[in-house]
């Protein structure tokens, strides 16, 4: 069986609105940088790879009248606020000794996704790591699932795709890929032996 894992939000923990509120003091603020950075359609270019932070940070300073610096210090913050799942992490290491060949498929900024791959020391468990902004591809679009399973030569109905986000969970359906939708790592945990894959 191939084991596809989504990074943010099941491998690392990814709560961007407990960052804003850590780093904006003011209510107002939280709003303006909530709605034109973390939350704004900037933030899927950046992740598909097709929008460089510079322009990213200038294109909020427009759209928000926050100081630059503060806006790249928002996200300078992001890789440290990926906080490790460990219990996911043994989920991983069970389904490797398992015998099943893992991917990682995730919308990364490539600063985000290079920071995480440069201080982690799991990633040998993966067969394949795919990151959309390297790929100018993201998810939910289906050319992004198509890639991964034609580059690794992937059996649809051989392939378990796990993600947090439900519109991800519905294409990789969709396409033909059976899906473990992440809330928690015990449930996580239950779906997998429910397939049969721990």
């Amino acid at each position: 069986m191939n084991i596809i894992y989504d990074l943010g939000g099941v491998v690392f923990n990814w709560q961007p609105e407990k960052l804003i509120k850590k780093l904006f003091d003011d209510e107002s603020e939280r709003k303006l940088i909530a709605d034109n950075l973390f939350f704004h359609p900037d933030w899927i270019e950046m992740d598909r790879g097709t929008l460089l932070t510079e322009e990213a940070i200038n294109r909020s300073f427009i759209r928000t009248g926050i100081e630059k610096k503060r806006i790249k210090m928002s996200l300078d913050s992001v890789p440290n606020a990926l906080t490790l799942n460990k219990e996911t992490v043994d989920i991983i290491k069970e389904t490797k000794k398992n015998g099943h060949n893992l991917y990682v498929l995730s919308n990364m900024h490539i600063d985000f996704a290079n920071f995480l791959t440069d201080n982690y020391d799991f990633w040998e468990l993966f067969s394949g790591i795919e990151f959309s902004c390297f790929v100018k591809m993201i998810k939910p679009d289906k050319s992004i699932f198509n890639y991964i399973l034609e580059k690794y030569s992937l059996e649809k109905n051989e392939t378990i795709f796990i993600d947090d986000s439900e519109a991800n969970i519905k294409t990789a359906k969709e396409i033909g890929i059976k899906t473990v939708h992440f809330t928690t790592p015990e449930k996580c945990t239950a779906d997998l032996k429910k397939i049969g894959a721990i």
